[in-house]
């Protein structure tokens, strides 16, 4: 019975409590900051004779919330998994994506909105203020500044952490995700690098949420737009001098707003 019990437990999604590995490679980020289409782009990379899809996307990239215990027992070094997670000494290899709080805060605001997790007459400014103050729908994660200064104030000066950007991911594809495959040491062509982005676009992850019902239940269809200022046809001015106020000095570190 014990033999099955322990078993079963390790058949559950590893989580934040998983055995982190020396040789692991986290791609971390605040939630709705992008991390599932780099994902994607990876995962063209490492298998590049079929496209990731919704269906693979979690072999090939684990998800550690999705993944279990015994599922990463089993894979080989290095290992690339995504995490929400706030700063954790644990992990030694980081690319740590982050995006406009803006337009982190339209994204999860949807989210919350599609999943039923909030009522379709709670508005987007509430959200805001409850985004800013203490993002109480996700505490573990902390607010957007907490997180981003948890990882950026102290590792930004480690040749183990990179910082990027989704608008530079999105503006310049070929170029910051070639950068990206330079800090994973991973060798590819400029053609390869094209027909992983050619597999991985916003639109082509939408439509393939619409193949298989299973898949699309599960992720909630997680892609919306990509658009790096799409927040400005949503938030109102007052909403987002909530969101500047907030976090300032960090915001305009990140060359969102000029200082």
């Amino acid at each position: 019975m014990i033999r099955t019990l322990a078993r079963s437990l390790s058949l559950l999604p590893a989580g934040r409590d998983f055995t982190c590995r020396d040789t692991d490679i986290m791609l971390v980020s605040f939630p709705r900051s992008g991390n599932t289409w780099l994902r994607f782009l990876i995962g063209n990379i490492l298998a590049e004779e079929s496209p990731t899809t919704w269906e693979n996307v979690g072999s090939r990239v684990p998800d550690i919330y999705e993944t279990s215990k015994y599922t990463l027992s089993r894979m080989s070094d290095p290992r690339i998994l995504k995490s929400h997670e706030c700063f954790d000494r644990r992990y030694r290899k980081v690319i740590y994506l982050v995006r406009d709080p803006r337009a982190v805060a339209v994204s999860y605001y949807h989210y919350w909105l599609r999943n039923n997790r909030i009522a379709p007459d709670y508005t987007l400014q509430a959200y805001v203020r409850d985004f800013t103050e203490r993002n109480s729908f996700t505490p573990r994660y902390g607010t957007w500044g907490e997180h981003v200064a948890s990882w950026r104030h102290v590792r930004e000066h480690d040749d183990t952490f990179y910082l990027l950007r989704y608008e530079d991911l999105l503006g310049a594809t070929e170029t910051a995700f070639g950068a990206v495959l330079d800090f994973l040491e991973i060798e590819a062509s400029p053609h390869r690098i094209g027909h992983a982005i050619r597999c991985a676009t916003p639109q082509r992850m939408s439509d393939m949420t619409h193949l298989d019902r299973h898949i699309v239940d599960k992720n909630h269809m997680m892609v919306r737009k990509a658009a790096s200022r799409g927040w400005k046809e949503e938030l109102a001015d007052t909403d987002e001098q909530m969101i500047i106020n907030a976090w300032a000095p960090l915001i305009g570190e990140l060359s969102y707003i000029r200082q």
